[in-house]
């Protein structure tokens, strides 16, 4: 049987489910401008009945609110994180990109840049055919060598500052990384804690999905909520980042950047950064899905276009530490060609399956049939080391394939070092056409052309020795400064060719000219004569398998010469001789002297048919396979710009996806200012009603008791 004052108590419980009906509306007002808020709401109940022996059984004892929840669609908060982070992917991707197109293009103005000055360069070549001994115009020409050198110079050194730049930019994003990761885990804890007595911490829990949104912009995160055994309140709340848990309730899992002790590419600064979680295990940087900043940040750093060193495993020694592979045409360009060649002169490391090796140095060989052969000088070697990669490789050959070698990581982006390596093949490939054709001519004191084109050592600053090897594919022999290069076939096919057939004559040079030793491959030397015992050209014949051979480190104390490999971007010069003396500009394909021929060639001076090959080669469209040379830069610096405004464009559409999913999201968690106007309305009418109710229940009760006695 209820109490006489039953009826207020209903009436009590009604103000009470409105008053905290009220309280949440106004909480949500409050926070209508609240970033990641969302809208709550209380659940209200009809109380236990009050059973009445009765003929109508029993009575309604009011309402309650049993919880505050609220609104989340849990579908949108995935769909909005994944575009979130590709948003951040792009957005970041984008503005480094225009750095980079910013870099190139700086330079490139009307009056200066690297296709400028070489457009400039060229042009007076050509005007200097037809005043060929104007000593102003001569340096004039090399000055302007001079500069091209230095905007390819300038130009890598810009590349290099943005790679260094972006490597403190994953720094800077890792520690958001973690502080983020720290907050997930401290709100965890406070929810877990507060909800075992029940209910829900609603505004605890929009903290951390606020800063889960936040995470999804760097990298791309999945997040996974599990109710504990027991069901005692908590809750078991993982974050998943690139295939690793970085949260797992109330613990992180902290991660950390470390400068690599190796190279990836030539060209790479010291001490770019890899990461690994506080257990020591690596993170996965080249993980597909990492997502966000982060992946664009290390995409643009490391970035190559797969263009990376890729080889056949041939055999290891342990005796010399040493692992040896080859490159043939079907294998990696850039282990088939020198001027694409990109892998580090030192502290590079090989990887072979799963294994990985660092190396000091490397020496190549190269025979008359393209073939290259690397042999690797190891760090460290064990017979352990030795057995694995022969099972590997046994593995490989049992079902008719080779064990690939490779150095670098392949990743399918044109980040800094594709662009570094555009940059050293082009500079590579027209330094050595350039210089061959200059050292066929003479200058105006007689002398034989000498390398207008160089590197420097980047540890002493002086000039290196070059030796320029180019492969004539047409009829097969390779250019030494200008002479031939033949193996022993090779040589003999040649004899008894077309030179045989037009009475020139092969003879070899007294001793000790008759043999010269480059790269530690001896080769025979020979003069060719025509008819009137005069000096056309002189050949090289390889006495061994290989014609060709080079160090990655070059040793002046044992006479080496450096290959055109040494040469990059970043220690490019022109010979500082000829910039000060344009005399030595080997215009004339006579020798005016005959200091060389011992005939004197008359006119020599003013000759100029060898300037007009050099200025010719301007328009030399095999020399690239983007074209001549201006075509080659053009084609890089259109690249850059592409990409750019393909991220730009890529940025736009990701971050409009955002919006329009943020906008279905927070329609259905969002704080609508009407709505929860409306609804403080309804509330205050209901109060009203409630408050009429007790009005009448208090007469009522005044009739019961004072006037009924009841």
């Amino acid at each position: 049987m209820p109490s006489t004052f039953f009826g207020l108590s209903i009436a009590t419980s009604g103000m009470l489910s409105y008053r905290a009906h009220l309280n949440v509306t106004a909480h949500n007002i409050a926070n209508t401008k609240t970033r990641g808020y969302t809208r709550q709401y209380a659940e209200q109940s009809a109380k236990y009945p009050i059973s009445l022996k009765t003929s109508y059984g029993m009575v309604g004892a009011g309402s309650e609110v049993t919880a505050i929840v609220n609104k989340r669609d849990e579908y949108y908060d995935y769909k909005f994180r994944k575009s979130n982070a590709t948003f951040g992917y792009y957005d970041t991707a984008q503005y480094y990109m225009k750095s980079l197109e910013d870099h190139m293009y700086s330079n490139d103005s009307e009056s200066a840049g690297l296709s400028n000055s070489l457009t400039n360069f060229f042009n007076r070549l050509t005007s200097l055919t037809t005043t060929v001994s104007d000593i102003t115009k001569r340096t004039e020409i090399t000055g302007y060598a001079d500069t091209f050198a230095k905007y390819a110079n300038e130009m890598v050194k810009n590349f290099q500052q943005m790679q260094d730049e972006l490597n403190m930019h994953i720094s800077t994003t890792v520690d958001q990384v973690n502080a983020y990761a720290e907050q997930i885990a401290s709100l965890t804890k406070q929810i877990n804690t507060l909800e075992v007595y029940g209910g829900r911490a609603n505004d605890l829990r929009d903290q951390r999905e606020r800063i889960i949104d936040d995470l999804s912009l760097l990298v791309n995160v999945d997040v996974e909520e599990i109710p504990a055994a027991g069901n005692n309140g908590h809750t078991q709340y993982i974050v998943n980042v690139a295939g690793g848990v970085l949260v797992d309730t109330n613990s992180y899992n902290k991660l950390s950047v470390v400068p690599s002790g190796s190279y990836n590419n030539l060209g790479d600064v010291d001490g770019l950064y890899t990461i690994q979680w506080s257990n020591g295990q690596k993170f996965p940087i080249r993980n597909t899905n990492l997502g966000g900043q982060l992946q664009a940040l290390f995409e643009i750093r490391d970035g190559n276009n797969g263009e990376n060193f890729k080889a056949t495993y041939e055999s290891c020694n342990l005796v010399n530490k040493t692992i040896t592979m080859s490159a043939g045409s079907s294998s990696s360009s850039t282990a088939s060609s020198l001027a694409k060649l990109s892998i580090p002169a030192s502290d590079g490391v090989i990887k072979i399956g799963n294994s990985e090796y660092q190396y000091d140095s490397f020496e190549v060989n190269v025979d008359s049939s393209g073939k290259y052969t690397y042999t690797f000088k190891l760090k460290e070697f064990s017979q352990f080391d030795v057995d694995n990669i022969t099972n590997m490789n046994t593995s490989a050959v049992a079902v008719g394939k080779t064990l690939t070698t490779s150095i670098g990581d392949d990743v399918e982006y044109r980040g800094i070092p594709y662009y570094i390596s555009q940059l050293n093949e082009f500079v590579r490939t027209f330094s050595a056409t350039f210089n061959q054709q200059h050292n066929k001519g003479y200058d105006m004191d007689g002398n034989l052309g000498e390398d207008l084109f160089m590197a420097k050592d980047t540890t002493t600053g002086k000039q290196l020795d070059m030796t320029e090897f180019l492969k004539n594919t047409k009829d097969g022999y390779y250019y030494l400064n200008g002479n031939k290069v033949f193996d022993a076939a090779g040589w003999t096919d040649y004899q008894t060719g077309p030179m045989a057939t037009n009475n020139y004559t092969f003879a070899q040079p007294a001793p000790p000219d008759n043999v010269t030793t480059i790269g530690g491959i001896t080769y025979d030397c020979y003069d060719i004569n025509d008819k009137d015992g005069k000096l056309v050209e002189k050949v090289y014949v390889s006495q061994g398998n290989s014609i060709f051979s080079f160090k990655s480190s070059v040793s002046a104390a044992a006479g080496e010469k450096a290959s055109y490999y040494n040469l990059t971007a970043s220690n490019y010069s022109a010979n500082k001789e000829m910039v000060k003396n344009g005399r030595m500009i080997a215009a004339a394909s006579k020798d005016p002297r005959g200091l060389v021929t011992g005939t004197v060639e008359n006119s020599g001076i003013e000759q100029s048919a060898n300037l007009k090959l050099l200025a010719a080669l301007s328009e030399d469209k095999t020399m690239f396979k983007q074209g001549e040379p201006l075509g080659f830069l053009q084609v890089m610096t259109a690249t850059v710009g592409v990409d750019s405004d393909k991220m730009i464009d890529c940025a736009d559409n990701a971050n409009a996806i955002t919006e329009a999913v943020d906008i279905r999201r927070l329609a259905t968690s969002g704080v609508d200012e009407d709505e929860e106007g409306q609804a403080f309305i309804e509330l205050q009418n209901l109060l009203n009603i409630q408050y009429r109710v007790v009005s009448i229940m208090n007469q009522v009760l005044s009739k019961l008791i004072n006037e009924m006695g009841l």
